[in-house]
């Protein structure tokens, strides 16, 4: 309402004019009472437009909010549900890793520079095992990481399959002799091998309790324990089988047990043999195939990255390339690739990772590869930023691709963490360790439950739930050194204490 012209007022809502009368509801007096609560209706209704903005607010806040404690992060990811929502939790507990327990590896320093590791971590069916390949011997154990991190000894340091290339673990199990095996494969100078070893059992919970408490309480050590007396029989090896080839060197290999396929790069050729052994293909390679990455969505398919940088889809199912003609390249990186893998659950699920021994590690789109596009120009989506290589093959490395983080050592001593959301299009990493004796040459992520393996039964009639359910997110750390005399150790980090 407005009173701009004499003897006339505007009403705003239908924006005609009316004359004001001496009396009735257009009079003077009577307009002045309108337009004082038509102008109090107006407060009211902003007043409660803001609030409800406010409350809005501060619940999207909540979601995003970094937590300050650990029950902060645990209440976040049980109201919220996904951990894309709660990214924000999760980088803020991993900016603040800490040292919590570790244990101390037999043998001198020198033997564990290139040590290989693999292990279960499945929350509903597998118990904690780990394989360690180092210079001498291939190591066997059982592990925990809550309530507790701690290792204990299975059997005998076996010496004919050490000094590894690569290694891996079986997917699939299988019954020989009366025992439920899971397969352990690597390969060692030109020799790929198999050994299958019984799957650990539970520990009784004697054991449990003479092993792991003292005096109610949990044993702070930081040695390996001894075998326990229930592994009796499941401490050997029950097969063991190889794949040779004289006039080569095995670099890398993958396994893909679902799909029966098993990939080894070598100097000069790439094969592909069946879970048997036996060599159904093989390609020539102008270069050395240092890294390679079976596709589990397409099994006739595998990336593979080269000494000389360049990075290849191999299609098996197509003809050999004629004497003479260079198989064309996808990508091609500053220097000798040494780890590559697809990114099957981030975004679009068609990116690739590489690292080369340079130190860039870079990302791809693998549906857009340099022979397809317009541009002459090969260059990544984006490349992380802070890696430090000096040409080393033997540096550790892991990816999670649930919450989209990567972890590499460098040579520079030091072990960083990325997250790969591309938030701000910031690719600096979001942690960096304290600086070891030596470069770190195997790390593991332990950040998503479900990768945690399946608690031991003896510790639920020893600690509460509220214990035994937390699965504090962390990494672990293989082959650490802090003085430069002393013996490597495995450390276990998180922010919780």
């Amino acid at each position: 309402m407005s009173f701009d012209i004499p003897g006339y007022f505007l009403d705003l809502k239908t924006k005609k004019y009316f004359k004001i009368t001496p009396h009735g509801p257009y009079s003077l007096s009577e307009l002045r009472k309108r337009l004082k609560r038509e102008e109090e209706e107006e407060r009211q209704a902003a007043a409660l437009a803001l609030a409800s903005k406010r409350i809005n607010i501060n619940y999207i806040s909540s979601q995003y909010l970094k937590p300050t404690q650990f029950s902060h992060f645990l209440r976040q990811r049980a109201t919220f549900g996904t951990m894309d929502r709660i990214d924000s939790g999760m980088r803020f507990l991993l900016t603040r890793l800490k040292t919590r327990s570790s244990v101390h590896l037999h043998g001198p320093s020198s033997i564990y520079n290139t040590m290989l590791v693999a292990m279960t971590a499945h929350h509903t069916s597998d118990y904690g095992e780990m394989f360690i390949s180092n210079r001498c011997s291939l190591q066997h154990f059982g592990y925990q990481v809550d309530p507790q991190f701690s290792l204990w000894k299975v059997g005998q340091e076996l010496t004919d399959n050490s000094d590894a290339q690569s290694m891996h673990l079986g997917s699939r199990l299988f019954d020989l002799n009366g025992y439920t095996c899971r397969s352990v494969i690597g390969t060692t100078a030109g020799t790929l091998w198999f050994r299958g070893f019984p799957v650990l059992p539970p520990l009784h919970k004697e054991e449990v309790h003479h092993m792991f408490m003292q005096n109610g309480s949990i044993r702070q050590e930081d040695r390996i324990y001894e075998c326990p007396g229930s592994y009796a029989g499941h401490c050997v090896s029950l097969s063991s089988q190889e794949y040779t080839q004289a006039k080569d060197l095995f670099w890398s290999s993958d396994v893909d047990d679902q799909h029966d396929t098993i990939v080894v790069g070598g100097d000069k050729k790439i094969y592909r043999l069946n879970n048997t052994f036996q060599l159904t293909q093989s390609r020539k390679m102008k270069s050395s195939v240092f890294a390679c990455h079976s596709l589990k969505s397409q099994p006739d398919h595998c990336w593979i990255g080269l000494r000389n940088g360049k990075i290849y889809m191999e299609d098996w199912r197509c003809p050999v390339t004629p004497n003479g003609k260079a198989k064309p390249h996808d990508f091609e990186q500053s220097s000798s690739v040494y780890r590559i893998q697809t990114l099957d659950n981030v975004r679009t699920g068609h990116e690739l990772v590489t690292l080369a021994m340079d130190g860039s590690i870079d990302v791809w789109d693998a549906r857009q590869p340099a022979k397809k596009r317009k541009s002459r120009r090969r260059s990544p989506l984006y490349s992380l930023k802070g890696h430090v290589n000096a040409s080393s093959r033997h540096l550790g490395f892991d990816i999670d691709t649930e919450n989209q983080l990567l972890m590499a050592s460098g040579s520079d001593h030091c072990v960083r963490i990325w997250s790969l959301q591309r938030r701000n299009n910031t690719f600096d990493p979001l942690w960096t360790s304290e600086k070891y004796q030596a470069p770190i040459p195997a790390v593991k992520f332990m950040t998503a439950p479900s990768t945690y393996p399946k608690l031991q039964d003896g510790w639920s009639d020893l600690l509460p739930d509220t214990l035994l359910s937390r699965k504090p997110p962390g990494i672990i750390l293989f082959g650490t050194s802090k003085e430069s005399n002393q013996m490597r150790s495995i450390e276990w980090l998180t922010s919780v204490k």
